[in-house]
């Protein structure tokens, strides 16, 4: 007798070829037609298993390439997301430094002026003292020094609403600026709910393949232990065959 050995997806099977050559053409038992029935229905359900598992296989590596390309794009989400902030911070450091200068600069002024505003006060006075100035250039004089004070009052009225024009705008952005945060902070907190869900359905479908794998390998098991229970009662009955036929020789 001669077996053939074969595999079909890790699973060994031995087939049976024939048996003895002297037997071949003589006999045929009704027990062996229905075990090679047998061992072929087996065969065929081993490749049909087999083949099961292959695109079971398959879908399992097409799911884990879509869950990578969506935590790819989760990641680009949350680099925009990074980006957005750091503008915002960008804008709100030049706008501070603006601010300063623009307030350096009026500072500046004003001293400017306050300390004009000085001199001439003491230069008057001084020609006063001196009885040097003419009650006509006294009046000029008063009457420039009125008009620097309107100025200077001018001025201080346009920094004054200028920096409540400043201070509006700032208090606006600020507001804007804190809207965005919190509509950033939003975006951020749906992108890990909703990449936390898909975590968990993910998971739950490697679970479920996981646990189908499982069963079609026990169900394999099985079909191979009965396998090999049916080949070994056909070895049985091929056993009680070839005594039968060793007798009728014997007899003969």
């Amino acid at each position: 007798m001669q077996r053939e050995v074969q595999t079909f997806g890790g699973v060994a099977w031995i087939g049976v070829r024939s048996w003895a050559p002297h037997y071949s053409g003589r006999m045929t038992t009704r027990g062996g037609k229905k075990n090679e029935r047998k061992l072929e229905e087996l065969a065929g359900l081993v490749r049909m298993l087999i083949g099961a598992q292959a695109t079971k296989d398959d879908w399992i590596e097409k799911a884990f390439a879509i869950q990578e390309s969506r935590w790819r794009s989760m990641e680009q989400q949350c680099t925009q997301i990074q980006q957005q902030v750091s503008m915002v911070k960008e804008r709100r450091l030049r706008r501070q430094k603006d601010e300063r200068r623009a307030q350096m600069e009026r500072q500046r002024k004003t001293r400017q002026q306050e300390i004009e505003e000085k001199l001439i006060k003491e230069e008057t006075a001084r020609r006063v003292e001196e009885d040097d100035i003419e009650p006509e250039v006294l009046w000029r004089v008063e009457e420039a020094k009125r008009i620097m004070e309107r100025q200077l009052l001018d001025e201080l009225e346009r920094q004054r609403q200028a920096g409540l024009t400043i201070q509006k705008a700032r208090e606006e952005e600020e507001k804007a600026r804190r809207e965005e945060l919190v509509k950033i902070h939003k975006i951020k907190s749906e992108l890990e709910r909703a990449a936390a869900e898909k975590l968990k359905l993910e998971q739950k479908r490697l679970e479920e393949m996981v646990q189908y794998q499982r069963e079609l390998e026990l169900q394999l098991m099985e079909k191979e232990r009965k396998r090999q229970e049916a080949y070994e009662e056909f070895l049985k009955e091929k056993l009680l065959v070839d005594e039968l036929v060793r007798k009728t020789y014997d007899e003969d």
